[in-house]
């Protein structure tokens, strides 16, 4: 189902999704360009990265606690923009188990 996995490699979620992949066998990539930086406000060389990666990509998963900034508010907007299918899940608001039966629809649903 999964075919490959993009993660800029930070801690936490996508450190653990790296590590998923490793387990499971799935090609992963970790991405090292400026998109990878923390800045809370993306300038437009990092916007230009993180569209390549929205677009190239066969859909984008974002877990976060709180509300979206930085870059992960423009993966939301750059996939909204290109039609791109998007997850995004709030820890805060959804519990564990919902949250992993909402990605595996997602999953089915995307392919």
């Amino acid at each position: 189902m999964i075919q490959k996995i993009l993660s800029c490699g930070r801690e936490g979620a996508e450190s653990a999704a790296r590590d998923a992949a490793v387990k499971l066998d799935i090609a992963y990539r970790v991405c090292t360009d400026r998109a990878a930086s923390t800045a809370d406000a993306p300038d437009r060389a990092d916007s230009d990265h993180l569209e390549l990666h929205v677009v190239g990509s066969e859909g984008s998963l974002i877990l976060n606690h709180g509300k979206l900034r930085g870059e992960w508010k423009e993966v939301q907007r750059l996939a909204e923009k290109h039609a791109r299918p998007l997850l995004h899940i709030d820890l805060n608001r959804v519990p564990a188990f919902k949250a992993s039966a909402m990605l595996a629809e997602w999953l089915l649903e995307h392919h």
